[in-house]
């Protein structure tokens, strides 16, 4: 997927939240005065419905591209878990220890609930993760590689590169290819990033013949 659909999606999801965060909470006037109330709406509005709103858009932008058995291989996305949890425990901490810590971060200001409360939304992200890497496929098609499934993974495009995120990528968009252990890399032109998927060593050999009729070189970056 291209920086500017990525883009797009982004800041459109943006903006719905921020809608749908001065939409309801007029409807919440106990909010302002309940500080757990509070917390728990804005952490459920950035790590709960920002991930589903972009997961929603990637899914209208790529439903043109659907392979259905037209696909030649459909193989599981190689896991980047580490940098997912970061985002969101980042996200979590921001959102309800920090203005309970302030800058000197002061843990001996919180309560027992705000670890209650922070633990609950990192089990929630843990579930988003879990439910990405289980669900999402990378589809082999004649022209392109399509990976979707139901893919809760936040997508910050600004200034970050490509890693198996949920798009369509055409066999002329990448600039070579290598495998490593179970796991096949595809480097995209111009330092987009790349995709990798996980495979068995017979897979892995039919994707690499494949991948060589479609001119795509297998290249050791080492």
């Amino acid at each position: 997927m291209n920086n500017t659909t990525r883009s797009l999606i982004f800041f459109s999801g943006l903006f719905i939240i921020i809608f749908y965060y001065f939409s309801i909470i007029p409807l919440l006037p106990m909010a302002f005065t309940n500080e757990y109330l509070y917390t728990n709406y804005l952490t459920f509005s950035v790590i709960g419905l920002f991930p589903i709103v972009q997961m929603g858009m990637r899914k209208f932008v790529l439903k043109k591209y659907k392979l259905g058995d037209e696909s030649l291989f459909h193989l599981p996305v190689h896991d980047a878990k580490q940098i997912h949890r970061i985002t969101f425990y980042a996200i979590a901490f921001l959102i309800i220890m920090l203005p309970i810590t302030g800058n000197k971060f002061n843990f001996g200001a919180l309560k027992p609930v705000h670890y209650l409360i922070f633990v609950g939304w990192i089990a929630f992200s843990e579930l988003l993760i879990f439910v990405t890497y289980k669900t999402t496929r990378a589809y082999f098609g004649k022209s392109y590689i399509l990976i979707s499934g139901i893919d809760f993974r936040p997508d910050f495009p600004l200034g970050s590169m490509l890693y198996s995120h949920s798009g369509v990528y055409f066999y002329e968009d990448f600039k070579y290819y290598y495998t490593e252990g179970n796991t096949i890399y595809l480097i995209l032109e111009n330092e987009k990033g790349r995709i990798a998927v996980k495979a068995n060593e017979k897979i892995i050999s039919n994707v690499s013949s494949y991948l060589n009729a479609q001119k795509i070189k297998m290249i050791k970056p080492y």
